[in-house]
């Protein structure tokens, strides 16, 4: 009975390492792969590869942003 028990509670342990490893290569892969907001920042306002949302009035503006962009990625 104890044996039975112990491979069961074996096999249960193997597949949740299983699934907490495919959960942890996901989450890492979409981390690095999807921009967050800083890149978003970057690529529309330092390097101007995006003008869809045009350019910001202030410089003020741009610093809100910034901080924004900032305060999501951290």
């Amino acid at each position: 009975m104890a044996l039975k028990l112990a491979l069961k509670m074996t096999f249960m342990l193997r597949w949740c390492i299983r699934i907490n490893i495919v959960i942890f290569v996901t989450s890492v892969t979409l981390e690095l792969l999807l921009p967050n907001e800083l890149q978003t920042y970057l690529r529309h306002s330092t390097f101007r590869k995006d003008r869809s949302n045009g350019t910001p009035k202030s410089e003020e503006q741009e610093l809100k942003n910034f901080q924004k962009a900032i305060e999501a990625t951290l």
